[in-house]
């Protein structure tokens, strides 16, 4: 069986214990952060892995988030920037903007968002990718395959997470911390992308339709924020490989 595919690609952090407001507004002063306007769209349920937010599920938003992150080859590719100059890149959603942490780097990025979106992100987050031919990842079972990678998901520490000096756990009781798995999904991946071997033997991951993914992590949907400067840091670690990475993201939301 091929290895696990352990993708630390972004680890940034919140700790908090998702909770349910009975009114799903709210207003924060004096940062007034304008956030309770995406709640309307929350649609409550018993598990917080089965809230919607504007019409997907955050394992459905892991997904899209996971096409965006690979879409773009090395070179200009989201994870890897060391100044957010490729930060608006495929951002096509208009509601939700995506984030990305780095491969265990210390990085500082400035970054300019259309006022109005959500911000997405993962805590730490880690997947499967099948293996292309003639590999036989393709026989494996999802059901296994889900067992396989949410192993790895029980050692993230030393998460933490910050919106203008305020830990983002005390900005409201409503912004989730959620544990999710995606469906089953692909990537159309570039020359040169940023999988690299994927455990399968090879040099490097071929470009072109991918083979089945699955992702399990930790995610964050941020709220729009209101007009103006922004610093959001992001910092996380795993305890069962050497990772650690810190970016901090000089926002101005315009």
């Amino acid at each position: 069986m091929k290895k696990y595919l352990y993708y630390l690609i972004l680890a940034v952090a919140l700790v908090t214990t998702p909770t349910y407001a009975k009114d799903p507004t709210y207003k924060k002063d004096p940062k007034e952060l304008k956030i309770h306007s995406i709640y309307k769209d929350f649609i409550f349920a018993k598990k917080a892995k089965e809230l919607k937010i504007y019409g997907k599920t955050y394992g459905e938003w892991s997904a899209q988030w996971t096409k965006w992150a690979y879409a773009e080859p090395s070179a200009t590719n989201a994870i890897k920037d060391t100044s957010g100059e490729y930060c608006d890149l495929n951002q096509d959603d208009p509601n939700v903007w995506f984030l990305a942490g780095s491969f265990g780097t210390t990085e500082v990025r400035n970054c300019t968002i259309p006022k109005g979106r959500a911000l997405f992100y993962p805590l730490i987050e880690g997947g499967w990718i099948d293996c292309p031919p003639p590999s036989t990842d393709s026989e494996i079972s999802e059901a296994i395959i889900r067992q396989i990678i949410a192993i790895g998901k029980d050692d993230a520490s030393s998460l933490t997470s910050t919106l203008d000096e305020a830990p983002i756990s005390s900005l409201s009781s409503q912004i989730l911390t959620v544990r999710t798995q995606s469906p089953v999904f692909k990537v159309n991946l570039p020359d040169d992308n940023v999988v690299g071997d994927a455990g399968c033997g090879q040099p490097t991951y071929p470009s072109g339709i991918s083979g089945r993914q699955i992702i399990d992590g930790y995610w964050v949907m941020l709220p729009p924020l209101s007009s103006g400067k922004h610093v959001l840091t992001l910092h996380g670690a795993a305890l069962g490989v050497p990772f650690e990475n810190e970016v901090t993201y000089n926002l101005t939301v315009e």
